[in-house]
């Protein structure tokens, strides 16, 4: 079939005012809030990303993440997941009590499979399926617990205490899968669904230089009917739909958070044509490019 957009393929290719906030890979760490509003400049942080999993644990008190635009509200008992790559902000009360869990990839690889589950899920991370799980009383307690186990670990320097955390953040993801209401998956994915994830990890590494379905599935070593087969059983959405909404996505924040011009954020995404451009970001988002700017930048600044 005939791709209705003109693309070119230059994956070299930089915005003048790029997005730069993006925190590099870090250790495994637990923050109380109470640090961060010493330590980290205040119960407010500006729009930023990073490249591992963030486990937000607000035990008492309130606050606001907003991902990619969308606001999400905290209360008492309250995990919030951020993915690697997501843009967000983040706003406590004062008061607020809990904890910031960062768990990098060497941690992640480990327990695999329940962040897997938790990214199926959501049906992944860019969706705008972004969890935030309310926990029981007695979830809570255990919830706090594992977090108690984990701070008192990373600060011991036992032998073996990398085995010990992964065996925690385990643990962890177990308890996020329970409160989805998930449990009954709790699998080792089929070969479907693990084609359909490695898809989705290589969609949001290369989605500027790769626009094809047909070019994700010479990688992946499949033809692109049986990825699309894949992908649509998995995700409810086919392979195509899921490139778009990821070009999509970062048209979105270069609008926002860079001073770019369209005209720049439509060729570092690939868009020889603006006009090309302009249609496909008002077919896939169902506004024009520049309503969604003006009402974004209105909305950052409201907060």
């Amino acid at each position: 079939m005939r791709e209705k957009y003109q693309y070119v393929t230059m994956p070299t290719r930089t915005l003048p005012t790029d997005l730069k906030f993006i925190e590099k890979q870090i250790p495994f760490q637990i923050c109380s809030l109470a640090w961060y509003f010493e330590k980290g400049g205040g119960n407010r942080q500006l729009p930023h990303k990073h490249e591992h999993f963030e486990v937000i644990w607000m035990q008492q008190g309130s606050g606001t993440v907003t991902v990619d635009l969308e606001n999400h509200s905290l209360s008492d008992n309250t995990l919030f997941c951020i993915f690697p790559g997501q843009l967000h902000s983040v706003e406590y009360d004062i008061t607020a009590c809990g904890s910031v869990i960062s768990i990098p990839e060497t941690i992640t690889q480990n327990c695999r499979d329940h962040v897997d589950l938790l990214c199926k899920s959501t049906v992944f991370n860019f969706l705008k399926k972004i969890p935030k799980i309310k926990l029981s009383k007695i979830c809570a307690a255990e919830v706090d617990h594992v977090v108690s186990c984990l701070h008192e670990e990373l600060n011991a320097g036992s032998p073996l205490a990398k085995e010990i955390i992964q065996s925690y953040t385990s643990i962890l993801m177990i308890y996020l899968a329970r409160q989805l209401g998930n449990a009954p998956v709790f699998r080792i994915p089929d070969r479907k669904c693990q084609l359909a994830q490695h898809f989705m990890q290589l969609v949001d590494k290369k989605f500027i230089s790769c626009k094809m379905v047909r070019d994700y599935a010479l990688e992946l070593g499949v033809t692109p009917n049986y990825l699309n087969q894949a992908v649509r059983e998995t995700t409810g959405f086919s392979a195509g739909h899921l490139v778009r909404r990821r070009i999509a996505l970062e048209a979105k924040r270069q609008a926002v958070f860079s001073q770019s011009t369209m005209k720049e954020i439509a060729y570092y995404l690939g868009f020889e044509d603006m006009a090309h451009f302009s249609k496909f970001f008002k077919t896939v988002e169902g506004q024009n490019f520049t309503q969604f700017r003006k009402a974004g930048v209105k909305q950052v600044q409201e907060q």
